[in-house]
């Protein structure tokens, strides 16, 4: 499934080209700047990136796995 930027939502999980799973924490919009997702590790929670949208959404880089996880 191939998403799009507006169909974004914290909890939604990624997989790295790596292997490796991240969640999506929030997005984050400044102005000026392409808008930006915070990911958390699901593997360590204490490990964090913030990436563009266009690289999340790029599937040379990450793939979606889920949709927004249930709490």
């Amino acid at each position: 499934m191939t998403l799009r930027e507006s169909q974004l939502e914290p909890g939604q999980r990624f997989r790295s080209q790596d292997g490796q799973l991240w969640d999506v924490r929030n997005i984050v919009r400044i102005e000026g700047n392409v808008p930006h997702v915070s990911l958390i590790s699901v593997k360590d929670p204490t490990t964090t990136k913030l990436i563009s949208v266009n690289a999340l959404l790029d599937q040379r880089h990450f793939r979606f796995v889920e949709a927004k996880l249930k709490a």
